[in-house]
């Protein structure tokens, strides 16, 4: 389960947590214990409601943002967003102690009094938890130690990638120039000679000498090993395989460390031999029963606001309430996608275009239905017929399909599965309206299709719920990458 989680989520947000579900767990056990010995008031023995709890609030503090490793660099931000989720946290934690106290009839008012006083206590607990963390010198040594064996133009990224991110969970301690690669990294960065790995036993010598955990290869091409080019080490790759040493390409550890893929330097080999794309029928089976109860859930709980956005958008502009567009389904088989109108029935009159950062052609209803994303909700109902799955790539309109598959590389390889309501790009990307957006989403599709899991599933559709609250993916925040 660690490893699946990790594969998806940084090692630092499991981590937090685990470690943050504890603090729950204490100080709700806490308070009812103070309870119980001041007021006099009989509390359940039921160590597993205090960890229900816990559980409900972490889940709650993640699908709002909370372990957001944007979050990690900029404590002051954190600071703000946990003093506005802190209502919508606890509001969850109550609402499954009372739904707990209704199947099981039993009286539960001891966890609502602990809840009460106990999350805001746990969540000042974390806030001091996280400042002191985050500033801790000897955190570094808990990073893994990378080697890498490339100084082109991959090597490049990779330097450029530790380089962005302050809170990673790996740090890289050299690069290895093999072959023709220069070696224009820096002064930061260690740069060993070709020549220190002339001979066999010399790689494993350095991975010993600098505690070297992972080695990834990142030259710009493949060489066979010989004394001439000083190309590929494959007899010392495999001594640090057999050494416990793990050994990755550039393609798998990009993928891993930023959840998506690498669209410049994809080679459709990688695709073949790389594990993944388990489509298998029980996988499909699982995700349509997902699907489905899924929708049927939120058509539920949204038909208030269903109705509220109908009246609205009929009374705002002259016109049918639902805008039915066309839009490429799986194997590229098109549907009429549902949304709530949000622009007047003559927007396109000159024909599709890219929408903007602010869409001029919506209306005033039709821009705060945008921004809330609640102009999404009715494709339920495309969910429901099958034409959608809940969690998927975005579908794209046939026009736009056709262009972007002349511009972009394995754009056609998106519709292997159901497109989606809400998907991996969605929560890791902004808006998108032009070619060069649609292959930043390209390469998080692609990562989606390639590691979708139910369990993938689930992570996309509460972190859906950060994107609705904070207009990090919105068309007002195009530009700025959230994960």
């Amino acid at each position: 389960m660690i490893k699946i989680l990790g594969h998806h989520i940084s090692t630092l947000s499991i981590t937090l947590a685990l470690y943050e579900t504890l603090i729950f767990m204490c100080v709700l056990y806490s308070f009812i214990f103070i309870m119980s010995f001041f007021f006099n008031i009989p509390v359940p023995e039921k160590l597993s409601m205090v960890i229900l709890l816990a559980l409900t609030a972490t889940i709650a503090a993640g699908s709002l943002g909370l372990y957001n490793q944007r979050l990690f660099g900029d404590f002051k931000e954190f600071i703000w967003r946990i003093a506005l989720t802190l209502p919508l946290i606890l509001l969850a934690v109550l609402f499954v102690s009372f739904a707990y106290g209704e199947i099981t009839a039993t009286d539960q008012s001891p966890f609502y009094l602990a809840a009460a006083f106990g999350i805001p206590a746990a969540l000042l607990l974390v806030v001091l938890g996280r400042g002191i963390c985050f500033r801790i010198p000897g955190i570094k040594a808990f990073r893994r130690r990378i080697l890498v064996l490339g100084t082109g133009e991959m090597a490049d990224r990779l330097a450029a990638l530790e380089t962005s991110q302050p809170y990673r969970h790996y740090e890289i301690i050299g690069f290895v120039a093999l072959g023709d690669d220069p070696a224009p990294l820096g002064e930061k960065w260690r740069v060993f000679d070709r020549n220190c790995i002339e001979t066999r036993h010399d790689l494993l010598k350095i991975c010993a000498d600098h505690n070297i955990n992972e080695v990834i290869f990142a030259a710009s091409e493949r060489r066979r090993a010989n004394s001439s080019t000083f190309g590929l080490p494959v007899w010392d790759l495999l001594e640090c395989r057999l050494m416990g040493i793990h050994v990755a390409e550039y393609a798998s550890f990009w993928e891993r460390e930023t959840g998506r893929i690498d669209l410049d330097h994809l080679r459709p080999g990688w695709l073949i031999f790389s594990e993944g794309f388990r489509n298998s029928s029980r996988r499909m089976i699982a995700k349509r029963f997902f699907d489905v109860i899924t929708a049927l859930l939120l058509v539920i709980l949204s038909l208030p606001v269903l109705v509220a956005a109908a009246i609205a958008v009929k009374l705002s502009s002259p016109g049918p309430v639902f805008y039915r567009q066309e839009r490429v389904g799986v194997n590229g088989k098109p549907f009429n996608l549902i949304k709530f109108r949000s622009m007047p029935i003559d927007a396109e009159k000159n024909g599709p275009v890219w929408g903007t950062v602010k869409d001029k052609r919506a209306t005033g209803v039709g821009s705060l239905l945008r921004r809330t994303r609640i102009d999404e909700i009715p494709q339920v109902f495309n969910v429901l017929r099958g034409d959608m799955s809940f969690i998927g790539p975005r579908p794209e309109r046939p026009v736009f399909v056709e262009e972007l598959s002349r511009e972009l590389d394995f754009y056609g390889e998106r519709h292997a599965v159901r497109p989606g309501i809400s998907g991996w790009a969605q929560i890791n990307y902004p808006y998108g309206a032009s070619v060069a957006d649609a292959k930043q989403k390209l390469s998080y599709d692609l990562y989606y299709i390639k590691n979708g899991s139910l369990f993938l599933d689930i992570i996309i559709l509460f972190q859906t719920f950060r994107v609705v609250l904070w207009p990090e993916g919105s068309k007002e925040k195009a530009g700025a990458v959230v994960r």
